[in-house]
């Protein structure tokens, strides 16, 4: 019959003779420190309470990686302000040359010559629209965007 060298406090690298104990298999399945099982965990060493990254309030850490209060701050990312144009798949055209094409073809038609959506047009054209007022001082928020979407469904009189 093969036998068991069990941790009497359950932690697997405490290798005091104290604390070693030679069981039969039978009686280890009872152990409460079976195959790791540890309930007291007296051998986990206590995290030192440390501010959020996103929110800065104070917390308990449960693992020593933990780096946010909650899963709240933990999943949102402060995105105000930060363009990253180096992420966008399509080269915008300047705004001048986006006004004219509109005219000319309306939003679906640009859209689809740069392989983007109508929308994305529209998005486009909002934010040069936003610069231009922040450039003259005005609210961004208030930008207006050009609306005539059908230029080449005009009626015949």
């Amino acid at each position: 019959m093969s036998l068991i060298l069990d941790h009497a406090n359950g932690v697997r690298d405490d290798n005091r003779t104290g604390n070693l104990r030679i069981v039969c298999p039978n009686c280890a399945a009872t152990l409460e420190t079976h195959c790791s099982r540890n309930p007291s965990g007296a051998h986990v060493r206590a995290l030192e309470p440390r501010a959020c990254l996103r929110c800065g309030s104070e917390f308990s850490p449960r693992y020593a990686d933990h780096r946010y209060c909650s899963a709240y701050c933990g999943t949102r990312w402060d995105r105000a302000g930060v363009k990253r144009p180096g992420a966008r798949k399509v080269e915008r055209p300047p705004h001048r040359r986006l006004l004219e094409e509109i005219e000319e073809h309306g939003y679906l038609g640009v859209g689809r010559r740069h392989g983007v959506s109508d929308n994305a047009v529209r998005k486009w054209i909002r934010e040069y629209e936003r610069e231009a007022a922040v450039a003259r001082g005005g609210d961004p928020e208030l930008a207006r965007i050009p609306t005539r979407t059908w230029p080449n469904r005009r009626r015949a009189a």
